[in-house]
């Protein structure tokens, strides 16, 4: 922000829970959890959020 910068709260991952649906998502073929296509846009964003910080600068996705 203009008054410097501020602290964003995450949320805890469940990541137990996440790895068991993708897990049952494989042994049964339901979909899983997240698709690929989520999952890459997601590490898209994440990347830009790293690049922006590094570089001081809007990254445009």
């Amino acid at each position: 922000t203009g008054a410097g910068p501020e602290s964003v709260p995450s949320e805890q991952g469940r990541y137990h829970d996440y790895y068991e649906a993708f897990e049952a998502a494989i042994r049964t073929g339901t979909p899983p959890p997240v698709t690929a296509e989520e999952g890459a846009r997601t590490l898209a964003v994440l990347d830009a959020a790293r690049q922006s910080a590094q570089e001081g600068r809007s990254i445009t996705l």
